[in-house]
Parts: C-alpha cells; sequence; structure tokens
C-alpha cells in the first residue's frame, strides 16, 4: 500500500509540472523609428513605448520592457527567438553614447563631455550582442510576471549603419516555482 502511494504522488508531482510549465509563443512588432540627429552627427533613434538605456560611453539604445502574466505557480525558465525580421540596413547613423547620471538636483557638470568607448564604436561586430536581457519573475498579489528587455535595433558601429527589428517572436519557457514567493504581511 505505502509503495502504490508513493507512485501515485510522484505521478501526481509529475502531471502537476507539466501543468504548471506551459511555454508561451509572443510576437512583437515594431515601427520605423524617429531618427533625430544633433550638431555633432550623433543620432537617437525613438521607437513607441521604448526608453533609451545604455551604460556611460557605450551607445544609446532603446529598450523594450516586456512583462508578461504568467500562470499562477510558474516562472521564466528561458526565453528563446523563434523568428525575426530585420528592416534594410540604414546608412550614416551614429547613434549617440549614453552619458553618465547626474542627479536632478545638481545637474550636468558644465565641463562634462562623453567620451564614446572606443571599443564599441570601432568595432565591426553587430551592438548589441545579445538582443534580450533582463529576464525574470516578479510576483504582484499571488501571480507571477514575467519581465526582460528586448532592443529592437542593431548598430553597426564601424559601419555607422543601422537595422531595427520589424518583427520578433519568441518562445516563453516557463516552469514551476522553485520555492514559493515570499508572503508579505500586510
Amino acid at each position: 500500500m505505502k509503495k502504490i502511494s508513493l507512485i501515485t504522488l510522484a505521478m501526481s508531482f509529475l502531471i502537476l509540472n507539466s501543468l504548471l510549465s506551459q511555454n508561451l509563443t509572443v510576437t512583437y512588432r515594431f515601427d520605423k523609428p524617429e531618427i533625430v540627429t544633433d550638431e555633432e552627427g550623433y543620432s537617437i533613434l525613438n521607437f513607441t513605448d521604448c526608453f533609451h538605456f545604455g551604460d556611460e560611453g557605450n551607445p544609446l539604445l532603446p529598450v523594450y520592457g516586456a512583462d508578461l502574466l504568467l500562470q499562477q505557480g510558474t516562472e521564466i525558465a528561458a526565453v528563446e527567438i523563434v523568428s525575426t525580421t530585420y528592416s534594410e540596413r540604414i546608412p550614416n547613423i551614429n547613434i549617440q553614447p549614453a552619458s553618465k547620471m547626474f542627479p536632478i538636483i545638481q545637474g550636468v557638470a558644465a565641463d562634462y563631455k562623453v567620451i564614446p568607448n572606443d571599443f564599441i564604436y570601432s568595432s565591426v561586430l553587430p551592438y548589441p550582442g545579445e538582443i534580450i536581457s533582463g529576464i525574470g519573475t516578479g510576483y504582484l498579489a499571488g501571480h507571477s510576471i514575467g519581465s526582460f528587455s528586448l532592443c529592437p535595433l542593431l548598430f553597426y558601429p564601424s559601419q555607422k549603419e543601422i537595422q531595427y527589428l520589424k518583427e520578433i517572436t519568441l518562445e516563453i519557457i516557463t516552469s514551476a516555482l522553485k520555492r514559493p514567493p515570499a508572503l508579505l504581511g500586510f
């Protein structure tokens, strides 16, 4: 009897785990960005629903923050690219390097000048190397919220060219929670 109970318990766990580990397929579409070029020849690319991010001296790239409601009791295990559709390369674009962040009350120092990261700006490789980053799972009122960042742009620094994502399809791989989220006593 004890053996049958253990087998039943193990089978129940496997079935529950497979039910909670359902993958999602999501497609994101991006329109052509607005390109704003300053007097120094640097450009900023504005995409709808994207914010700009970059470490000081690195290219200031648009980033889309994706949030997905996951099945309760699951978390994101991985995000895999299923397919991508890029635009043709757009020439004569040199992306502005990101500046250092300053507190609002302090403001930008009068003598501050951004120095582009020569390692990146002279590279023949597309930047960024990974278009998906910051994969994680948060919790709100007992619900699992999967999140990650997506950069809809490839910058070819030494050629001063860009390509933007027109469409990307991702598979969001989920798994059962390894540990329950912390319960907050409000």
